[in-house]
């Protein structure tokens, strides 16, 4: 399950790599297996690139699933918004996200022109969702804490005092909505039913699963528009 799982994820980065950031892309690759770095370091150079993975898990059967989507990727992008908005005011500040491939759990990529807000919500948002979704929510003064971490991060320490409560404040409200979509985050490392302890020190790996898709299938990047929130 878990060699199936980086099969996918190292097939997904990879198409990621060639349609945003070719030079992550090693000439040598060709399929799955291929790639002998760590994944998740992968991943967290391709936000410096302005590319965000996100993996999210819905429980099977639900209904309006479809608007569930929309509305947890409008959460990231009205976030993206939101700070470039407030610290880069005259900046372009483009924004997109696609689906990679069609298997479950869905995998998208969130693509922002400015590249060190998407790095940032890589640092700070997406694991402080992952750490505290489907639990009981956070004090406030952890939501406060993240978003000063992540606007220290952006040099934002000299912004206006008004603006910056106004983004912090802000900036709460959107992670207590991530927080509350029934669509969960995933981690890169896969759903908490694939992931397995690591084997003993003295063990031999078990090999990948040889993939059941092919490169070209995965490659496949659907755009979904996000709706605004008004």
């Amino acid at each position: 399950m878990v060699g199936a799982w980086d099969d996918r994820l190292e097939a997904a980065l990879m198409s990621v790599a060639q349609y945003y950031a070719p030079k992550h892309l090693p000439p040598e690759w060709r399929r799955p297996g291929d790639y002998s770095h760590s994944l998740v370091e992968l991943a967290q150079a391709l936000t410096h690139e302005g590319v965000l993975l996100l993996i999210g898990d819905l429980p099977a059967h639900v209904n309006g699933a479809d608007d569930m989507w929309q509305v947890w990727l409008a959460d990231y992008a009205a976030f993206y918004r939101l700070v470039c908005a407030t610290l880069f005011p005259t900046t372009p500040a483009a924004f997109d996200h696609r689906r990679v491939g069609a298997k479950s759990p869905p995998m998208f990529v969130i693509v922002g022109q400015l590249h060190p807000v998407i790095e940032m919500m890589g640092r700070w948002v997406v694991p402080f969702v992952q750490q505290h979704q489907g639990h009981a929510a956070p004090k406030d003064a952890a939501f406060s804490q993240v978003m000063r971490e992540l606007l220290r991060d952006l040099h934002a320490a000299d912004l206006p005092h008004d603006d910056f409560m106004y983004v912090r404040d802000e900036g709460v409200t959107l992670l207590r909505q991530m927080l509350a979509q029934p669509v969960r985050l995933v981690s890169l490392r896969g759903p908490r039913r694939l992931q397995e302890p690591p084997p003993p020190p003295d063990s031999t790996p078990e090999p990948l699963t040889p993939p059941d898709h092919t490169a070209h299938q995965e490659l496949s990047l659907i755009h979904i528009s996000a709706p605004t929130r008004q």
